[in-house]
């Protein structure tokens, strides 16, 4: 199963898409992260914007430190093929 198959068609025609996890931490999920932000990428149209933005499911609860909180957009995640990346 891939994330193409599994969410591709409603990803389709999106202008902005919200992830809403507690931490992104450890490799496995942000290879994850990554592979969901390719299939964005390849599936919308040419010339067309994709704001990609990431929630924490816990505002105000303290946290364990996360590798996207660690990340700095512009340098980690430049906008690939017309995804942008907020965290």
């Amino acid at each position: 199963m891939s994330f193409d198959a599994l969410l591709g068609p409603w990803l389709d025609g999106a202008a902005e898409i919200t992830l809403t996890d507690p931490y992104i931490r450890v490799y496995h999920q942000m290879r994850n992260l990554m592979e969901l932000l390719e299939v964005v990428a390849l599936r919308k149209p040419d010339g067309e914007d994709v704001q990609f933005r990431h929630h924490h499911s816990r505002p105000g609860r303290p946290r364990a430190p996360d590798r996207l909180s660690r990340a700095d957009p512009g340098r980690d995640f430049p906008t690939w093929r017309g995804v942008h990346l907020g965290l």
